[in-house]
């Protein structure tokens, strides 16, 4: 069985620690890591809680409870329960890298506690604690309402610097982020921006051309439905290597925007 889960999901890297000073306390069965200042007690008493439900899939529940930001696994029990105990470092991975972009000052929530729900020495599932904040929006909402508050050509290109400010912390941290969809970019004030939903984010990983386009791909999509291909070619001109030509990278980017764009049209109007 073992072999067959490592064969699904490859070998996994092991997960750099950060030099945060992470503490890990016993709680009847269960392991809770916590970043120093968390109290364990209040941890605990928001676990059960209900709270206000974020997001919702397949794989993952997120829950707004109190201060917080819950997010859980939802895993099929016996095979999340192998998964979860030999390929454990995939499944701390979200909780490493906030801890890294965290501990850079680049942005995301605040990363509190991780609890791994143990059973006679397997690992269950796990829980990711966050701090909550509040009045955010994801890259696509905020897109819209500058556009719908006709905001002027400055005020988008500060928006935008802002945007490739934050992206370029999270690269300087060693963290490459796999999805940089809409909902997955959130900010409040355009200025400082949060990147959630990290499980499958790279520590240490080669920047490559591969990981480049995928990245300015996702950004170039959103972005370009409010603002016209010059002005989103001026962000991606941005975050190029100066060897890098401009023009047949947009060219590429464009190539793939429009066909999305029209499925995202069509989808919109059943």
């Amino acid at each position: 069985m073992l072999r067959a889960i490592r064969k699904e999901f490859g070998t996994t890297q092991a997960i750099p620690l950060t030099q945060v000073n992470i503490r890990s306390e016993r709680h009847g069965p269960h392991i809770l890591h916590l970043t120093p200042g968390t109290d364990a007690r209040e941890i605990l008493e928001v676990l059960d809680q209900d709270g206000r439900i974020l997001k919702k899939s397949r794989k993952r529940l997120v829950r707004h409870v109190g201060p917080y930001v819950l997010k859980s696994r939802r895993d099929a029990p016996f095979l999340g329960t192998l998964r979860h105990t030999f390929l454990g470092d995939t499944y701390r991975r979200g909780w490493h890298v906030a801890l890294r972009l965290h501990e850079a000052g680049a942005g995301v929530p605040t990363p509190r506690a991780l609890l791994e729900k143990r059973w006679h020495g397997l690992i269950t599932g796990n829980v990711l604690v966050s701090d909550y904040v509040p009045n955010l929006k994801s890259l696509g909402d905020y897109g819209s309402a500058l556009v719908s508050d006709r905001a002027s050509q400055q005020e988008v290109e500060a928006f935008l610097d802002a945007l490739r400010g934050a992206y370029e912390q999270v690269l300087n941290a060693g963290v490459y982020l796999k999805d940089l969809s809409s909902t997955n970019v959130l900010t409040k004030d355009g200025r400082k921006f949060y990147f959630v939903d990290l499980d499958d984010a790279e520590l240490d990983v080669a920047y490559t051309r591969k990981r480049r386009m995928r990245n300015h791909l996702h950004l170039y999509r959103q972005l370009r439905l409010f603002w016209p291909r010059t002005t989103i070619a001026s962000f991606i001109q941005g975050l190029l290597p100066e060897n890098e030509p401009l023009e047949p990278w947009v060219d590429i980017l464009e190539d793939e925007y429009v066909p999305w764009r029209d499925r995202l049209a069509r989808k919109n109007n059943r």
